[in-house]
């Protein structure tokens, strides 16, 4: 059986592309970045599908914009609708195990949380 390619997304809230060194800032700033730069895939045009955070996440994590997965808001109460598929959940269909670091979204196999970070205990997302 053919060995699946790992996946990694590195969502980042408020780090800006002009000031990370693998895409020319001049100061070696994301050194640990610029490594999976160079050893995997670089996008250079991206942009957010939405702000704030929260219905950015909604809508990178489900490919549907955010009226569509109803997270318009960045303090947003409830979750997606139960219709709407997300990438963790597609992935785990096929094969993967997923975790995600400090954003409960609806789909992860497991989800690292950390006080010291300052998540809101109650403020789980979709």
């Amino acid at each position: 059986m053919k060995r699946k390619p790992n996946l990694l997304i590195l969502g980042i809230d408020s780090l800006r592309a002009d000031h990370m060194s693998c895409y020319g800032y001049p100061r070696l700033t994301t050194p640990h970045m610029d490594r999976f730069a160079t050893e995997g895939v670089l996008f250079e045009n991206t942009f957010s599908p939405h702000i704030p955070t929260t219905p950015g996440y909604a809508c990178m994590l489900t490919g549907m914009d955010c009226f569509n997965t109803q997270i318009v808001a960045l303090r947003h109460k409830g979750g997606l609708r139960p219709e709407v598929r997300t990438l963790p959940e597609i992935l785990k269909e096929n094969g993967y195990n997923t975790a995600t670091v400090q954003y409960p979204f609806r789909g992860f196999d497991k989800v690292l949380e950390y006080s010291g970070w300052g998540g809101d205990p109650g403020g789980k997302m979709p």
